[in-house]
């Protein structure tokens, strides 16, 4: 299984606009995020993205990418939805639309945003064409067990996820966090990978900050842990030395393959 970061900057992006901080007017490519999404491209062949903020078609222009088997909603913020009508050209081949798997909130969010997408009155060709799949439980995309991971991130419905492959690799994806419930931890043994959010040095009442992230990761025992959806406050060079051997910073275009 490979995974592209996309993006893993939080919502406003890195450079922010109109900051002129260290990190914002560096050089280091690394410190660049678009907003966070990763795009998964497993051993079948199977291909998808979590989240689809306003910078995808930036993003999928970037990392190459032309087609798409379903895409995952974490929830309805709009820097994970916002660049909804992008995905318009990866449902002009499928006759029953491009599957989008999201909580039942997150679709009503999605609906009310983008009604014209939904509606099958007024669709007209080169429309886009989503096949809503509302999250109940676990499913398959190809041969890879996608477990939903409900999470705590404010007062919004937002859900991380788990990754099986056949051969037993198991990745948890979970951008936006401040708490995980014991239900979802205990979904999270022997992972191989934890992708977890980050957001600054500084607490925050609905992201985990750097420490909290880090002692959330030594809880569960992950043998590798990537941080993402990462502001400006953190600059690659400064942060990744301090860190634990089996933690790394993700930054944008990072491809892992586990």
């Amino acid at each position: 299984m490979k995974i592209t970061f996309l993006g893993t900057g939080t919502s406003v992006g890195v450079p922010v606009i109109s900051c002129h901080c260290e990190v914002c007017t560096s050089n280091d490519p690394r410190d660049t995020r678009l907003r966070s999404s990763i795009h998964v491209e497993a051993q079948d062949g199977t291909c998808w993205i979590v989240d689809c903020g306003p910078d995808l078609r930036t993003q999928c222009l970037r990392a190459g990418i032309e087609h798409l088997d379903a895409v995952l909603i974490s929830h309805a913020h709009t820097d994970h939805v916002m660049g909804f009508d992008d995905l318009r050209p990866f449902s002009w081949r499928k006759d029953d639309g491009l599957p989008i798997y999201a909580t039942h909130d997150s679709l009503v969010t999605l609906r009310q945003s983008f009604g014209f997408a939904f509606d099958n009155a007024i669709r007209q060709k080169g429309y886009f064409h989503p096949n809503p799949m509302c999250l109940t439980g676990p499913f398959h995309l190809g041969t890879t067990r996608v477990t939903p991971l409900p999470v705590i991130h404010g007062n919004v419905d937002t859900i991380g996820y788990l990754f099986e492959t056949e051969a037993g690799k198991r990745i948890a994806y979970m951008s936006d966090v401040k708490t995980v419930p014991a239900e979802s931890r205990e979904q999270l043994g022997s992972l191989d990978l934890l992708v977890i959010d980050a957001l600054r040095p500084a607490p925050h009442p609905t992201h985990m900050c750097i420490d909290e992230a880090l002692a959330f990761s030594e809880r569960i025992g992950s043998p590798r842990t990537l941080l993402t959806h990462l502001t400006h406050d953190i600059r690659f060079r400064d942060l990744e030395p301090s860190l634990p051997n089996h933690v790394e910073i993700a930054y944008d275009m990072l491809e892992v393959v586990i």
